[in-house]
């Protein structure tokens, strides 16, 4: 499993499909994310935030072309069905922390 992390993080990367923020600050509205992604270009994302209760979590689940998690939860499936990957710093540093163990 920690392997897959590791593959999924360096082909996003790799990809330019990688896109760390340093938290979300979504009033949590599905309409607002979405034109948040569609005018970036990052339609079909996996949004992953360090707090399961986080107000992006709960608008990306309208959404039918993205997703997303706390990274507690994190897929490799998800993260792999989504062509983006967008995650907050914390949560990158917690799964790269998972990744050295």
């Amino acid at each position: 499993m920690l392997k897959a992390i590791q593959s999924i993080l360096a082909d996003k990367y790799n990809e330019g499909k990688l896109f760390v923020v340093d938290q979300f600050n979504f009033s949590g509205k599905t309409k607002e994310l979405a034109g948040i992604l569609e005018s970036k270009n990052l339609k079909s994302s996996f949004l992953v935030s360090l707090d399961k209760n986080s107000l992006s979590l709960r608008a990306v689940k309208n959404l039918r072309h993205s997703n997303g998690s706390a990274v507690e939860g994190f897929s490799v499936y998800e993260s792999l069905k989504y062509e983006n990957l967008i995650i907050e710093k914390e949560a990158l540093d917690i799964l790269v922390t998972r990744i050295g163990k």
